[in-house]
């Protein structure tokens, strides 16, 4: 669901950077103060895994992209502020590739990293907890986490390029949301067969104690 440049004007494209920039500030330093040592190395291993499912993309009418996003998967294991982060970075260095739009660069990095990673926070969370006798319940927190942030993520972008003048609205959200919707099932399917696939061999990086985005608010236990 990548902007490109063009679509936002100059004016909306500012307030949406120093929103997103306030965010990754943020989660860069609950990153240095509470994830574990073992979750370190995965910032690098989701961000590169991230990047190559994005890069597989196709338009979408009105100026915008389909594709994975992937930033459900980041926050079960590293939390909403890894995940901001890792969306944050993997969009920056598209975004010089022609993927995605540089001055649009905020407004992606809050549709697809601080949206993404603060609906996925709230669900895998809340799922978690209810489910907490099923021993799948990691596993459909997460998919259920990956479809519903893929879907209010392509809402809130449709949002913006309506903000910004694009025209039917019925029609931008129309094609953002019901093509991501198909998307989000594809991605709700491949981030529970990783989660899956890692409760059985690693289940200590699903240990889900790393849900804290802020001192006394919600975690996961």
């Amino acid at each position: 669901m990548h902007i490109p440049d063009g679509i936002i004007p100059i004016e909306q494209a500012i307030v949406y950077l120093i929103i997103a920039v306030i965010f990754i500030a943020y989660s860069i330093y609950r990153i240095g103060k509470g994830l574990e040592d073992k979750h370190i190395p995965l910032l690098g291993v989701l961000a590169a895994g991230i990047f190559a499912a994005q890069m597989f993309n196709f338009p979408v009418p009105y100026g915008s992209s389909g594709h994975l996003v992937g930033t459900a998967l980041a926050t079960a294991y590293v939390g909403p502020a890894g995940a901001i982060v890792i969306i944050a970075s993997v969009l920056l260095v598209q975004a010089f590739f022609g993927d995605g739009g540089i001055t649009a660069y905020g407004a992606n990095v809050l549709n697809m990293g601080v949206i993404g990673g603060l609906v996925s926070w709230v669900i895998i969370g809340l799922v978690t907890k209810l489910m907490k006798d099923n021993k799948n319940a990691k596993t459909i927190a997460v998919g259920i986490a990956g479809f519903v942030a893929t879907v209010v993520a392509a809402f809130v972008a449709s949002l913006e390029m309506i903000v910004a003048g694009l025209e039917p609205a019925a029609l931008v959200i129309g094609w953002m949301v019901g093509l991501h919707a198909i998307i989000g099932i594809g991605e709700a399917v491949i981030s529970m067969a990783i989660v899956a696939y890692t409760t059985k061999v690693r289940p200590d990086l699903l240990e889900l104690t790393h849900f804290e985005l802020a001192p006394g608010v919600m975690t996961s236990e």
